[in-house]
């Protein structure tokens, strides 16, 4: 049976018993990937705590776990930190949009985005910007076509020398 992968990215939901990096431990050669995925795992963690590898590893096998690795090894200085996730409850209304802002119940017009967002003064004008363009595209025109269809004798290469010139 196959991995379904994406489904977040093809409108389904994910069932949320396993996430995708458990559904690829299972998938071939999982296993030769995973000693060098816990190599730079480690070499990563160890740069931002400022300690070596092998201390990273001593540290994880001596706690049973990474995360109580990482909180072994936090020292002052160059470390890693525990991120505060608090939310608080009364300023969340204000910090989040509403719903119809984020996810609106129907596609959003264009040109109402354009009136919203961009002043009146600003919007281009669009029977003077097709009468500049058809100008520049004429001008263009004209110049290919006389430097095309330009006699030879008109170059100063071919012109006779001017009588009485020394």
């Amino acid at each position: 049976m196959g991995v379904p992968w994406g489904e977040a990215a093809a409108g389904r939901r994910v069932d949320g018993t396993q996430n995708h990096g458990q559904r690829a431990a299972g998938l071939p050669g999982a296993a030769r990937s995973g000693p060098f995925i816990r190599s730079l795992r480690r070499r990563l963690l160890a740069e931002h705590l400022d300690c070596s590898t092998e201390d990273l590893a001593a540290a994880e096998s001596r706690q049973g776990c990474l995360i109580a690795a990482i909180t072994a090894l936090m020292a002052p200085g160059r470390s890693l930190r525990p991120l505060d996730c608090r939310v608080v409850e009364e300023t969340m209304d204000e910090r989040v949009p509403g719903a119809c802002f984020i996810n609106p119940p129907e596609p959003i017009s264009p040109d109402y985005f354009v009136a919203y967002y961009i002043p009146k003064d600003q919007r281009p004008v669009g029977p003077r910007r097709l009468i500049v363009s058809l100008a520049v595209f004429v001008a263009l025109f004209v110049l290919a076509a006389a430097w095309r269809w330009t006699p030879r004798w008109l170059s100063a290469h071919a012109r006779p020398a001017r009588r009485g010139a020394s």
